[in-house]
């Protein structure tokens, strides 16, 4: 598999959900709170990561010093034959479409000079939670991992929220 990776310093926060209790059925933008399930490309924890999300297929990651906004795109797919069955059956295997090549292409915007006593004012809950049992060595499960509607970062600069 070939990854094209076009913006420096990339890093994937990839978290397999090792059980969710909510889906986020409906709902186009989400904020995900940070309970130290974000990790970088080296499975480090990232507790500098406030928020991550989703919005019309881009991921983004809200941080105490920017946001970073990720798209991905899957360039070329390939056929995939599964085994059906088990080894004593004498079946035909499922073909499947599986990504065979993607680009994956990120943005970071670095606040100048943000306010350090800046707060969070979160939104309405969405039901439910995610709880993270993959999380970097030497952390534990983030449990009760709930998602907001919206977040605003109140007085980001005297005055400005965000």
């Amino acid at each position: 598999m070939k990854v094209v990776l076009l913006a420096p310093c990339l890093f994937l926060f990839i978290n397999i959900k090792a059980f969710s209790s909510s889906f986020n059925d409906g709902i186009k933008t989400f904020f995900e709170e940070n309970k130290g399930q974000v990790m970088n490309q080296n499975r480090e924890s990232r507790p500098d990561v406030l928020f991550t999300g989703e919005s019309e297929g881009m991921t983004f990651q809200i941080t105490n010093q920017g946001i970073s906004y990720q798209l991905s795109r899957i360039d070329q797919w390939s056929n995939a034959t599964t085994k059906k069955g088990n080894s004593k059956q004498k079946s035909e295997g499922l073909s499947i479409l599986v990504p065979d090549f993607f680009s994956i292409y990120r943005v970071d915007v670095k606040w100048i000079n943000p306010s350090p006593d800046f707060r969070v004012e979160l939104g309405e809950p969405i039901p439910g939670y995610n709880n993270y049992y993959n999380v970097p060595k030497g952390c534990k499960p983030a449990l009760n991992v709930k998602q907001y509607k919206s977040v605003t970062l109140k007085d980001i600069w005297e005055g400005v929220d965000l």
